[in-house]
């Protein structure tokens, strides 16, 4: 008898998909609420408008990047890329999320490959990642990837502005 290994897709998100969005993020905010500074009872109280908006702009890439990770049709995984606000030379690496069933795999560095590909293709210099204090699987992940911790001053941008660890990873000098 062969076996065989599901393959796992990684594409970005489309400006309709704005269901799938909440879906994953309120899948990713319930398993692992202790990775986000974002609640899953506030991620349910956003309309519908908003996760409209989250989605046209992570498919649009000029503010922001969303990829999404699935098997067959089931999504396991996403990651978003922001712009910074005043600095355009900063990135932030944010909902960063494996389904527990495939952590372990390769998809979680393959969520983050694109978000980088991405912010390079904008001008992006450093992307930064926040990490929520006693995430130590995401802190050994991240530098895996070549992130350092982040020695300069920290932004003012809510995609970091909770967390208690910021790493960093230089993208063009």
């Amino acid at each position: 008898m062969q076996s065989y290994k599901k393959m796992s897709v990684v594409r970005q998100i489309k400006a309709d998909e704005w269901g799938l969005l909440r879906s994953v993020c309120l899948a990713a905010l319930s398993e692992a609420p202790y990775a986000f500074t974002e609640t899953v009872e506030g991620a349910r109280q956003l309309p519908d408008a908003e996760w409209q908006r989250r989605a046209r702009s992570g498919a649009e890439g000029k503010e922001a990047f969303c990829v999404l990770g699935f098997e067959e049709a089931l999504p396991i995984g996403i990651a978003v890329g922001l712009t910074g606000t005043s600095d355009k030379k900063v990135a932030y690496l944010i909902s960063m999320w494996v389904a527990p069933s495939h952590r372990g795999t390769d998809l979680a560095s393959s969520l983050v490959d694109p978000v980088m590909a991405w912010a390079r293709g904008i001008g992006v210099y450093f992307l930064l990642a926040g990490i929520t204090r006693g995430n130590v699987r995401a802190v050994a992940f991240y530098r895996k990837l070549g992130f350092e911790p982040y020695e300069g001053p920290i932004p003012n941008h809510p995609a970091i502005s909770c967390c208690q660890v910021v790493l960093g990873k230089q993208l063009r000098t």
